[in-house]
C-alpha cells in the first residue's frame, strides 16, 4: 500500500471508519424542518460525528462522506423520485475542491437507485460557517431550478439550526415540489 489511511474518529489504521467508531455513532435526536413532509437525521452530532464530518468536509476524506451517506440512505422514502442537496457556497467549494453535499446526495441516490440532481442553486449571501444561531437562522439564500420532479429528497451534512434544510425545502416547494423529505447525516442535539 502506498499510504496508510486512519479512521478520523480514533486514528487507528482503517480504510474509512473503523468498526469501533462505526458502532459508536449515536442515533440522531428527532428533528423537524418546516414545510418538509418529514425530516430525519442519521446520527447525533457529537465529538465522534464531528471528527468524521470535519475529515470529510475539510480534510479531503471524501470516503468518509460516502460512508456517512450509506448510514443515511435507509431513511430515503420509497415514494421519492430524486435526491438533491443544499449546495455549499462558492468559496467553500473552491477551497475544498468539491461540494460535500453533492457527494452525500450522489452516494445516497446510488444506494437507493434514484438519480441525484442539483435542483438548488446557492445565491450570494453570507456563509453559515462561524455564524451564531441568529445569523444561521437567516439561512443560506437558495433558489430552486425548474424541474418536473415533485417528490424530492433534500440532504445536508449537519443540521445545526435547520436553516439550510428549511430554506431548501421552501425553495423546492415554491418551485412546485409536492413532497420534500429533509435528511441530514447528523443533527446537533
Amino acid at each position: 500500500m502506498l499510504f496508510e489511511r486512519n479512521c478520523p474518529g480514533c486514528g487507528t489504521p482503517a480504510r474509512t471508519v473503523c468498526s469501533d467508531c462505526a458502532q459508536g455513532l449515536v442515533p440522531a435526536p428527532e428533528i423537524a424542518v418546516p414545510g418538509a413532509e418529514w425530516a430525519k437525521a442519521a446520527i447525533s452530532y457529537d465529538d465522534l460525528a464531528a471528527a468524521l464530518i470535519v475529515a470529510g468536509k475539510n480534510r479531503g476524506r471524501r470516503d468518509i462522506l460516502r460512508h456517512l451517506a450509506q448510514v443515511l440512505s435507509p431513511a430515503v422514502p420509497r415514494a421519492a423520485e430524486v435526491v438533491t442537496w443544499v449546495p455549499a457556497n462558492s468559496a467553500s467549494k473552491r477551497k475544498r475542491g468539491y461540494d460535500q453535499g453533492k457527494i452525500i446526495a450522489t452516494t445516497v441516490a446510488q444506494a437507493v437507485g434514484l438519480p441525484a440532481r442539483q435542483l438548488l442553486k446557492r445565491q450570494a449571501g453570507p456563509t453559515q460557517v462561524g455564524q451564531d444561531r441568529v445569523g444561521r437562522l437567516s439561512g443560506p439564500y437558495v433558489k430552486a431550478m425548474p424541474t418536473s420532479l415533485t417528490r424530492i429528497v433534500l440532504v445536508d451534512d449537519v443540521m445545526t439550526t435547520g436553516a439550510s434544510l428549511t430554506a431548501g425545502t421552501a425553495a423546492l416547494t415554491e418551485a412546485g415540489a409536492a413532497r420534500v423529505w429533509a435528511l441530514s447525516v447528523a443533527a446537533v442535539p
